[in-house]
């Protein structure tokens, strides 16, 4: 059996790869449309200030309820789930299906999507806004977010060098 050690006694560790600080914000307002193929802000928005010395990025989980409604005579229905650092899109998530152009039916999808990125191009002492974007692709008639009222999240984690 190992010994029990106290948390007092681990001290001097190396600063690599531990979590500096974590923050994060929910959304939980009703369902969004966007009926275009410009990015729309959700709503899903976080702001983290990175320290001054020991900072080798941000790492961002987000979690939100993203789907499309196609048209009612067949074809897609799809949409992009975006993450923004400031103005800077980073990654992007999408989301879809398809109803093989078959006259009369409208396909609709709405599904929990996340998505996990270490964004390594950021600065110590710096606050950054992250921020969800989301809209349609293709013929779809409409991009959804948060549907069913859902929760939305985002955490930030800033991570040690």
């Amino acid at each position: 059996a190992l010994p029990a050690i106290s948390g007092a006694s681990l001290t001097n560790l190396p600063a690599s790869g531990k979590f500096k600080q974590i923050v994060g914000a929910a959304y939980s307002s009703n369902i969004s449309y966007n009926t275009t193929s410009t990015y729309a802000d959700t709503g899903l928005t976080c702001n983290i200030t990175t320290s001054a010395s020991g900072h080798a990025g941000v790492l961002a989980l987000v979690s939100g309820a993203l789907g499309g409604i196609g048209t009612t005579s067949g074809g897609e229905s799809a949409a992009i789930m975006n993450l923004v650092r400031d103005s800077t899109e980073l990654i992007f998530v999408s989301n879809g299906s398809w109803a093989g152009n078959v006259s009369g039916n409208r396909v609709s999808n709405h599904n929990s999507q996340s998505l996990i990125y270490f964004d390594s191009g950021t600065s110590a002492s710096t606050t950054y806004t992250y921020k969800v974007q989301f809209k349609k692709t293709s013929d779809t008639v409409q991009a959804t977010w948060n549907n069913y009222n859902g929760r939305s999240l985002i955490q930030l984690i800033e991570v040690g060098s």
